[in-house]
Formats: structure tokens, C-alpha cells, sequence
């Protein structure tokens, strides 16, 4: 699953969370970037990946969560 979570004219930051085939309850979380007006707008930085368990991503989910909620 990946969705851009934030876009702009130029810019756009996306996250992709893949479950790692290979064991059970692992997944992997990717976060990118993207230039639309760079030499190869379609290319995507790799700015962030983990492989952690469900466990784990659920904390950082609630982590995000709590923080924009106290914000």
C-alpha cells in the first residue's frame, strides 16, 4: 500500500508499507520523495526504510497519532 502524503507543483513525499513475504508479522515501511521538475521527474529518493514487526509499526503509528492530536 502506498499513498503521497504530502504533494505540492514540484514536490511530493509518499510512504509504502509492504509486508516482508518471507516471515510472518514483518513489514516494511519506505518513505520517499520525488522532483516533478527534475532532469527524471518520475524517479523516487529513498529517504527512510525500516523493516520492523506489526507491533512495532502500530507504535509508530501511534506514536504520529498522538503527536498531531496534542499538537
Amino acid at each position: 500500500m502506498k499513498t503521497a502524503f504530502f504533494k505540492s507543483n514540484d514536490f511530493a513525499y509518499s510512504a509504502e508499507v509492504s509486508e516482508v513475504g518471507t516471515t510472518s508479522d514483518v513489514f516494511n515501511l519506505k518513505i520517499t520523495s520525488q522532483w516533478f521538475t527534475a532532469k527524471n521527474p518520475s524517479e523516487e529518493q529513498t529517504q527512510l526504510q525500516v523493516t520492523c514487526s506489526r507491533d512495532n509499526l502500530l507504535k509508530l503509528a501511534e506514536l504520529l497519532r498522538k503527536g498531531v492530536s496534542n499538537a
